[in-house]
């Protein structure tokens, strides 16, 4: 099996039921983790309950929807080329 991720960049969503968070990650290779957007106290989070989550890049933006709550817009995520 080969890491076919080695070469790439990464932006991930945590959702943080227990802490109530929401953060938004970005993951490059040789590089720290970098917070692009964190979202504490977020009421919509609840243990033992369940969300609907809506992710949309388009280009170098990200837009970011939970249980229909327009959360980040246009969030830039500025690739490496």
């Amino acid at each position: 099996m080969a890491d076919l991720s080695s070469g790439c960049d990464f932006c991930g969503v945590k959702l943080c039921f227990d802490a109530r968070e929401l953060r938004i990650e970005r993951h490059r290779k040789n590089a720290a983790l970098q917070t692009l957007y964190a979202q504490p106290g977020c009421a919509l989070l609840r243990p033992l309950s369940y969300v609907t989550l809506t992710v949309v890049l388009h280009e170098d933006n990200l837009s970011l929807t939970l249980s229909g709550v327009n959360i980040v817009s246009s969030l830039a995520v500025t690739r490496t080329r």
